[in-house]
């Protein structure tokens, strides 16, 4: 997802109660508006951001919100620049617990 400046996986804060998990759903069926199932594997904390790998039940057309100005399909690894810096936290301090997630899949 994009705010026309950097680059960034769908984000938000938690709801009062919420778990992280559900949280992670919410925020991308929010900013995507996907509708179809979805699967998280939480993948990395830096501070009190806490990123998930997510998994689809098919490729779909994301419907950005006011938040996003563009978003796209990438494969890992290969993340458009500029990254936003909670992006980049998490990419180069946590990439390798990435990996061990996608193999295991």
């Amino acid at each position: 997802m994009s705010d026309a400046r950097t680059w960034s996986l769908p984000a938000g804060g938690l709801h009062a109660g919420e778990s992280p998990q559900h949280a992670a759903v919410r925020e991308l069926r929010e900013e995507t508006r996907y509708r179809g199932p979805i699967d998280v594997t939480p993948w990395a904390r830096v501070g009190d951001f806490i990123a998930f790998v997510g998994w689809v039940g098919r490729e779909f057309q994301p419907r950005i919100d006011y938040e996003h100005a563009d978003a796209k399909w990438v494969a890992p690894f290969r993340w458009p620049r500029p990254a936003h810096p909670g992006m980049h936290a998490i990419l180069r301090d946590c990439g390798g617990e990435l990996m061990a997630i996608l193999d295991a899949d």
